[in-house]
Formats: structure tokens, C-alpha cells, sequence
């Protein structure tokens, strides 16, 4: 699925790894996983909730990380955010359509 990343949607941060704010397809803004995605990989051993680049919900990806052992360490505050996820898929989808 594409990542709509939006400054609609509140950046939050990891630890000193930024998490870009992203539409998600109910209008409801996420964080987006593709920036420090390698970074989870490489530390949470097992299990490994994190197996792919992602646009979720705060709550789902604290979900995640309760599943690790690193469950302490990592709650990230929630996002109350909304956008249009329609209307920016639309103008991305134009954007590289006219090749911009």
C-alpha cells in the first residue's frame, strides 16, 4: 500500500527517530514506519513485529512493541489527527501521472 505521508498528520519520534505522520484509509492519521524500519528490524530480535514499511495507527504499533522486549522503552503518545486520505491519493496519483 502506499505511504501518504501529510503534514496534516503530527510527526512523532522514537527515541531520536522520526515516525512522519501518514493518512490512513479510514481519514484517521498514523505514523508511518519507513524511515527507521531497518533500525526495527535490527533491534527487536524476537518476536518481530515489524515486517514490513507501514502506515498504522499509534495504538497498533504500540501493540507492537508490547510484543517485544523492548515493551518499556517504547510508547509512543497517541495521534489525534484526521485527513483526507481520498483526496490524497488523488493528487498524488495526478502528480505522477504528469510526472512531477
Amino acid at each position: 500500500m502506499d505511504q501518504l505521508i501529510t503534514p496534516d498528520c503530527e510527526t512523532r519520534a522514537l527515541l531520536a527517530f522520526p515516525l512522519p505522520g501518514c493518512c490512513l484509509p479510514n481519514d484517521r492519521c498514523g505514523i508511518s514506519t519507513y524511515q527507521i524500519h531497518s533500525i526495527l528490524q535490527a533491534v527487536v530480535i524476537f518476536p518481530a513485529p515489524f515486517t514490513e514499511v507501514e502506515c498504522v495507527s499509534v495504538e497498533e504499533l504500540n501493540t507492537q512493541f508490547r510484543a517485544t522486549l523492548f515493551a518499556g522503552a517504547a510508547q509512543i503518545p497517541p495521534s489525534n489527527g484526521s485527513c483526507n486520505y481520498a483526496d490524497l491519493n488523488m493528487r498524488l496519483s495526478a502528480a505522477d501521472d504528469s510526472g512531477q
